[in-house]
C-alpha cells in the first residue's frame, strides 16, 4: 500500500481507486484529478495534482491498481506494424473496417477540445458518427489548425457546410481559446481556398496580428466563409446555471480576466457528466448536444430513396448553428 499510510493518503488512495473502478474507460491522470476534486477528495490546487501523481506512482507499483486503469495521451511510440502472416492481415482488417458516416451528408462537422482530457471523452462519442475530435491542448499549433482548414475546405469543395464545435472552460483562456480558433481557421481557410499565403489574406483583410478583436473579426471574415460556421458547444454561463457547477474567481495572473465578461471561472471536466458515475459519464457529449447527433441508421450513400439525407437530425444541426 502507500508509504506512511497518513489518513489522508490513505482516503486519497481509497477515493482515487474507486473512481477508476467505476470508471468505463481508462481515465488519464489530469482526469482522475478533476474527477476527484468534484467529489470533494482534493482541493484545486497544483499541489495536490503532485501529490496524487506521487499515490497514483505508487499504487500500480505496488499492485494496488493495475497499470492499464490510466493512459497517457501525450507520449507516442513509433513502431512499425507487422503480422505473422496473411491471415492476421485479413482478420486485422475485417476487425478495422469501417464506413464514413459523414460522406454522405450535407455537412461536415469538427469536433474540437481545449485539452486531452476534455477530448478523449468527447471522441467516444464522436467517433461512433466518424465525426473527427481535434484536441488543441490549449492554443493550437499553427500547423495543426492550417491542416483543419485544409480539411475544411475540401469539405466546402464538395459541396458541404463545415460546423466547428467547440469545447472549453469558461474561463478567460478557455473563452480565448475558442476565439483564437475560430478566426484562425477562418483566416486560413480563405488562405487555403483563395492559394494565398495566410499573411497576404490577413493583409487584403485590412488585419493586423496583433489587433485582432473577437467582436471584428466574425464580421469581416464571415463575408468570405458563409460555409464555416464555429461554435461553443460548451461550457457556457447558462450551462453552469443550469448544472449548477462550481465556480471561482478568474485568476489574476491571467492577462485576460479584465475583458472576461463571464459568470466566473469554471472547468468543463467539474460538470456533472465528469463526475464518478459511469451513468452519467457515457452520454455526456451526447446530453449537451441533443439533437445534434445522428442515429446509426444514418444513410450512407446517395442512391435509393430511403437513403436520402433530407430529414436527418443533420437538419437540425444546421439549424441550431445557424
Amino acid at each position: 500500500m502507500v508509504r506512511g499510510r497518513a489518513p489522508a493518503t490513505l482516503a486519497l488512495a481509497d477515493a482515487a481507486r474507486e473512481v477508476l473502478a467505476r470508471s468505463p474507460y481508462a481515465m488519464t491522470l489530469r482526469q482522475l484529478y478533476y474527477a476527484l476534486i468534484s467529489a470533494g477528495a482534493l482541493p484545486k490546487v497544483e499541489a495536490a495534482y503532485g501529490r496524487l501523481k506521487r499515490v497514483m506512482r505508487e499504487l500500480r507499483e505496488d499492485g494496488t491498481v493495475p497499470w492499464e486503469w490510466l493512459v497517457d495521451h501525450t507520449r507516442s511510440v513509433f513502431q512499425a506494424r507487422t503480422w505473422e502472416g496473411l491471415a492476421g492481415l485479413l482478420a486485422d482488417s475485417a476487425r478495422l473496417y469501417r464506413r464514413d458516416l459523414m460522406r454522405w451528408q450535407p455537412v461536415a462537422i469538427q469536433l474540437w477540445a481545449e485539452s486531452d482530457s476534455i477530448g478523449s471523452v468527447i471522441a467516444r462519442t464522436a467517433d461512433r458518427y466518424t465525426i473527427p475530435t481535434f484536441i488543441g491542448r490549449g492554443y493550437s499549433a499553427r500547423g495543426y489548425l492550417w491542416a483543419a482548414a485544409q480539411d475544411a475546405v475540401q469539405a466546402h469543395q464538395a459541396g458541404k457546410q463545415v460546423h466547428i464545435l467547440h469545447v472549453g472552460d469558461h474561463d478567460p483562456s478557455g473563452e480565448d481559446i475558442f476565439r483564437d480558433v475560430s478566426e484562425t481557421l477562418r483566416l486560413y481557410a480563405i488562405a487555403v481556398e483563395t492559394a494565398r499565403p495566410a499573411a497576404h489574406v490577413r493583409d487584403l483583410l485590412g488585419l493586423r496580428a496583433e489587433a485582432w478583436c473577437i467582436d471584428d473579426i466574425p464580421e469581416v471574415l464571415a463575408l468570405e466563409t458563409p460555409w464555416l460556421s464555429c461554435d461553443r458547444l460548451a461550457l457556457t454561463a447558462e450551462q453552469i446555471e443550469e448544472y449548477g457547477l462550481p465556480v471561482r474567481p478568474p485568476k489574476t495572473s491571467d492577462v485576460r480576466a479584465a475583458g472576461f465578461t463571464g459568470l466566473a471561472r469554471s472547468k468543463w471536466k467539474r460538470c456533472p457528466s465528469t463526475r464518478c458515475s459511469p451513468s452519467s459519464r457515457r452520454p455526456s457529449s451526447r446530453a449537451s448536444t441533443r439533437g445534434l447527433w445522428p442515429p446509426p441508421s444514418w444513410p450512407r450513400s446517395p442512391s435509393g430513396s430511403s437513403r436520402t439525407a433530407s430529414a436527418t437530425p443533420v437538419d437540425r444541426l444546421v439549424r441550431a448553428a445557424a
